[in-house]
């Protein structure tokens, strides 16, 4: 089954929502980022996947319109996973 899993899709701006679904615009949740936090499947000692979770993270803040009280507690953890507690703790 493992074999036959598809890619994360990803574009300019990080992982997407969807096969030609980008992430473009505000939204509390981050179903576009499971995959790093909380399923933790990215291996973040990869230089390569760790820039992509952090891209990625950095596209769905920068969009803080719509974001809500588990969009803060979530990138927090997101932060933490990547080891920057001074973000963490801004997040929160």
């Amino acid at each position: 089954m493992l074999d036959r899993l598809v890619d994360y899709p990803v574009d300019e701006t990080g992982l997407m929502i969807g096969k030609d679904v980008p992430y473009a615009k505000s939204h509390r949740h981050y179903s576009q980022l499971l995959m790093f936090y909380p399923l933790s499947t990215m291996n973040l000692d990869d230089p390569a996947e760790r820039a992509l979770a952090l891209k990625s993270l950095k596209h769905w803040q920068c969009f803080p319109e719509a974001l809500a009280g588990y969009s803060y507690t979530g990138s927090s953890s997101m932060y933490s996973l990547l080891g920057d507690g001074e973000m963490a703790e801004q997040r929160m």
